[in-house]
């Protein structure tokens, strides 16, 4: 099960935490080169 949130700290972190798999919303590409998985916009989750 995924879980997508915009805050690197309360939602990749918790959802890890929680045994999900993380997807930031990070639409100005903030956090490139991250080690979780990131889309621009929700469109690209379908």
């Amino acid at each position: 099960m995924a879980y997508v949130g915009d805050s690197v700290t309360m939602d990749v972190h918790g959802a890890r935490n929680a045994g999900l798999f993380p997807i930031l919303l990070d639409p100005y590409d903030d956090h490139a080169g991250a080690d979780f998985h990131r889309v621009k916009s929700l469109s690209e989750l379908l």
